[in-house]
């Protein structure tokens, strides 16, 4: 310690070890001040490295979309077009006594599908007793009827067909009729009228 002391004390006499002791406080100052306030901010750095990563991971998670199916927006159960069941008449144009004419029509129906078809008078009246009045369209008899098969279109549209020969069951010139068409249970129909001329 005596030494330290008068090593000390022999520097600090001239102006030179002065001088020295002088720049050493100094160094040591700044080496002591540069190794506090170097500790914050390398553990700041650290907290900045850790924190950082973890917002970026909860800012890049994408937000949950319900995608809507297709089939939902076309129909509330499977999306397919329901076609319902049809039976249709060919329009029929007037024709002369004793022609013979072809009703026909179209149909969704299956092929081999029976159609039952009935052609009677508009006006019914009272009229004497008869033997055929199952084949008659007397405007007091029955009128006549047929069943008839649908038949396989290669256009996808199934067709049906009747010849009726108007010299027979005591049809009239002048008199309107009615021709129908129908399933077997009546669950689809479809009717038209026409009327014979005189030849």
């Amino acid at each position: 310690m005596k030494l330290g002391k008068s090593l000390i004390s022999n520097a600090i006499s001239s102006p030179i070890g002065l001088f020295t002791v002088i720049v050493f406080v100094i160094l040591s100052v700044f080496l002591i001040t540069g190794c506090i306030s170097s500790t914050p901010a390398t553990n700041h750095t650290r907290n900045t490295s850790m924190v950082m990563p973890l917002q970026k991971i909860v800012t890049s998670t994408p937000i949950p979309t319900l995608i809507q199916s297709p089939l939902e927006n076309n129909s509330p159960s499977t999306g397919a077009t329901v076609e319902m069941p049809f039976i249709n008449i060919t329009p029929v144009t007037d024709h002369n006594l004793g022609d013979i004419i072809q009703f026909s029509g179209t149909t969704n129906l299956a092929p081999r599908k029976n159609l039952i078809l009935m052609i009677f008078a508009q006006t019914m009246q009272q009229c004497n007793k008869c033997q055929s009045c199952d084949d008659s369209v007397e405007p007091c008899r029955r009128g006549i009827q047929q069943t008839v098969i649908v038949e396989s279109n290669i256009s996808g549209i199934n067709t049906w067909s009747w010849d009726v020969n108007t010299s027979q069951h005591r049809f009239n010139w002048g008199t309107p009729y009615f021709i129908q068409v129908c399933t077997e249970n009546n669950s689809i129909c479809d009717y038209t009228k026409f009327k014979l001329k005189a030849r």
